[in-house]
């Protein structure tokens, strides 16, 4: 029986015993040790949690790097770490723009390389590895009176977990991995350890579960040292038969809804405020669009505007889940505008079935604040989120909503009540699945 190099440890004897049985009565049972370390990532899954261990520790990820080692080296040897001789740790909070959630990280005992480039390049099976790392150094340090941990906590929905993982030799088990579901005790999810000391070993574990937190360990006495790399966690899906009814980032729109002249896209990308039309007058259109066969979807813009190619949410598109350029801007109201009624709204006409509703959302200056509404079977339309952009977001957030509803029609508007924001949102993306 071919086990591709995999050391799997199960959560009993029975479930081994039973996977031992099968293999006797069935010759594919390869495929099946497979499926556990080589999960597939369900459609329409977004990234909760994306590290290579390399970024620049930038907001909005405050990651601590280059830690846990002798005199700030960001060295190759286990001897170098701090964790020798003295206990470690540290808590991250990682956000990534996923529904204004964030992610605690919790380091114990380990170290953070950046720039170290041991165990990086591919794996047999062709699968990246990136140079920066977690590594877990042997249990025997501090005369055993370590226990190296990287625990992940408040994950709202997780499908799959993929890391990647090399060693410096092949002692010990392996590198283990917990989950915990809605704060209960943590239950083995497996134990993982790559055979090749040359190529290391890409996995990629089915998790499924709600409220749950994750916890590695390298508890073995016998482990040498273990790093980890490239660690991402993906967030529930789509049924696999879902389709895109709305897949759009609005780069093919026609620039539209602003005062003119228009300062050119160069000079735009850099700030520069385009003036809404909406500020002088009432300003109302809108366009279909079919991306299914038989599922025209129209868009109805009220004191809006379109711009297809602006980079106007301060900072790296690269650090927010899939954000793009182009927007539709809504426009609230201002002193220095001669309409004081404007009223922006985005309506997204009715769809015949919908399980998931995708967009991105982000605003200029400081903090802003908007509602999306629901009309369900052609009723009125009901508050279905009320979300603030806080002013550290300004480069732009990530949503996604579960509604398994037929018949919904959606509306973006600003929010006009007591305590509104001054700045104006902007929708750079929305993708809707059906059922």
């Amino acid at each position: 029986m071919k086990n591709k190099n995999l050391r799997i440890t199960f959560l009993s004897l029975i479930a081994l015993t039973v996977s031992l049985v099968a293999c006797q009565d069935d010759n594919n049972n390869t495929e099946e040790e497979k499926d556990l370390t080589h999960a597939e990532v369900p459609v329409g899954a977004a990234l909760k949690v994306d590290k290579d261990f390399q970024s620049s520790g930038e907001w909005p990820s405050k990651s601590t790097l280059q830690v846990g080692f002798s005199e700030e080296s960001d060295g190759c040897d286990a001897a170098d770490m701090l964790a020798v001789t003295e206990a470690i740790s540290w808590e991250e909070i990682y956000y990534n723009g996923v529904n204004n959630d964030t992610v605690l990280i919790d380091y114990t005992d380990v170290a953070v390389s950046t720039t170290c480039f041991d165990g990086s390049g591919t794996t047999e099976d062709g699968d990246a590895i990136t140079g920066g790392f977690v590594l877990f150094p042997a249990i025997a340090t501090r005369s055993g009176e370590v226990t190296p941990t990287v625990e992940l906590q408040d994950i709202k929905t997780a499908s799959v977990v993929q890391f990647s993982l090399t060693v410096l030799d092949e002692a010990g088990t392996g590198l283990s991995l917990y989950k915990s579901v809605d704060g209960g005790s943590y239950e083995l999810v497996g134990i993982y350890m790559p055979e090749s000391i040359e190529t290391g070993e890409f996995y990629s574990v089915a998790i499924d579960e709600s409220n749950v937190s994750l916890k590695f360990v390298s508890e073995d006495a016998d482990n040498g040292a273990i790093r980890m790399h490239d660690l991402k966690i993906w967030t529930s899906g789509v049924s696999d038969d879902a389709q895109l009814y709305v897949n759009e980032f609005f780069g093919s729109w026609a620039l539209q809804g602003y005062e003119l002249p228009v300062p050119g896209v160069e000079n735009n990308k850099t700030g520069t405020q385009y003036v809404p039309l909406a500020s002088t007058g009432t300003v109302e259109y809108d366009t279909t669009i079919t991306y299914i066969s038989g599922v025209p979807v129209t868009y109805t813009i009220h004191d809006g505007a379109v711009n297809p190619d602006c980079y106007n949410h301060h900072g790296d598109t690269t650090l927010v889940y899939q954000l793009t350029t182009g927007y539709i801007e809504l426009p609230i109201n201002k002193d220095s505008y001669a309409n004081t009624e404007i009223d922006a709204s985005v309506t997204i006409s009715s769809l015949p079935s919908v399980s998931l509703l995708e967009f991105w959302m982000a605003v200029t200056g400081m903090s802003g604040r908007y509602l999306v509404w629901k009309s369900v079977e052609g009723g009125d339309y009901e508050l279905f989120q009320d979300i603030t952009v806080t002013r550290y977001a300004g480069i732009g957030k990530y949503f996604r909503f579960y509604v398994n509803q037929e018949n919904v029609s959606f509306k973006f508007t600003t929010y006009q009540g007591d305590g509104a924001y001054s700045t104006t949102p902007k929708l750079y993306g929305v993708r809707i699945w059906s059922e």
